[in-house]
């Protein structure tokens, strides 16, 4: 049985839309499941179409690991060599905290929506 406070373990969910694949999360990120997410990232950005630019948006994440963090990290560099466009979207919360924090809102593209997050990775 689920304890009242405890948070939602992650959930991801993938799609493209008009030529731009989307990762959409919610629950957390934590030592728990960094390693699979990681694993999920890595696939997802050998499935990318050469030009396909990519958006994970954290609407519904509710926390973020050091782990978690050093995945987008990875994710990032391997996108950046393929000359492939990335940005996040909808931090919210203790995520954007943590990403304010960290400095990861200055590595890695942030937008506050999603349209900004497709205008910012199509170029237009």
């Amino acid at each position: 049985m689920k304890q009242p406070n405890q948070e939602p373990k992650l959930k991801s969910k993938i799609e493209s839309i008009s030529g731009v694949r989307f990762m959409r999360l919610s629950g957390r990120i934590d030592h728990t499941n960094a390693s699979g997410f990681m694993k999920d990232l890595e696939q997802l950005a050998e499935d990318l179409a050469q030009n396909e630019p990519l958006i994970i948006d954290f609407t519904e994440l509710v926390f973020i690991t050091s782990a978690g963090l050093r995945a987008l990290f990875v994710l990032k560099k391997e996108l950046d060599e393929g000359e492939k466009k990335f940005a996040v979207t909808q931090l919210k919360g203790d995520v954007a905290e943590i990403f304010r924090i960290t400095g990861f809102d200055a590595l890695i593209p942030t937008t506050d929506t999603s349209d900004e997050a497709v205008a910012l990775v199509s170029g237009s």
